[in-house]
């Protein structure tokens, strides 16, 4: 252990907004000025607490942070956690990720997708690509979908065994009456 900081104690606390590019760089920063170990980030609202780690810090990282790539990027306006879902609000003033939504919103429109968009994104020539999800709030997860999709698929693969069992007792009006009562 490098400091007498114990665990769970609030080692850095932070008020936003702040850059995106500066934010990715909050756990370097503490590896680099507490030392190494599972640092806990809680976020609420338009503030940011670093705790320390349950089992102490650990050596710290040498060397200097990088520099801050663009000092005109994305700034993190307030961020929670609900349901163990990031809520974000980011700003800046080229807008980036705006138009990345809006892009995605016409895509949605342009493909008749009802929820959701799914697109592989690539940041340069970064590897690997990313596959981002712009979904409406109001509407059904992937995860959700599926599950609806698979559950209906049971309902129906019973309807139709059902309705074979009936045409192989030569019933076809029961088969029939079976069909027309599984419609939607």
């Amino acid at each position: 252990m490098t400091t007498d900081i114990g665990p769970g104690e609030t080692v850095l606390a932070l008020m936003l907004p702040i850059s995106v590019d500066a934010f990715g760089l909050i756990p370097e920063f503490v590896d680099r000025v507490y030392g190494t170990g599972e640092s806990k980030l809680r976020m609420d609202g338009n503030h940011i607490r670093i705790t320390a780690p349950d089992d102490g810090f650990g050596p710290r990282t040498m060397g200097n942070l990088p520099d801050l790539v663009d000092a005109d990027s994305l700034e993190v306006r307030s961020c929670n956690v609900a349901d163990d879902t990031f809520q974000w609000t980011l700003e800046g003033s080229r807008r980036q990720l705006e138009v990345f939504v809006d892009s995605q919103l016409r895509m949605m429109d342009a493909l008749g997708a009802v929820n959701y968009v799914v697109s592989d994104i690539a940041i340069g020539d970064a590897e690997p690509a990313f596959q981002v999800v712009v979904q409406r709030k109001r509407g059904l997860t992937q995860h959700e979908a599926r599950t609806a999709a698979e559950d209906r698929e049971g309902e129906l693969r019973k309807v139709i065994a059902e309705a074979a069992a009936a045409l192989g007792t030569g019933d076809e009006d029961a088969a029939l009456r079976i069909l027309l009562d599984a419609q939607p």
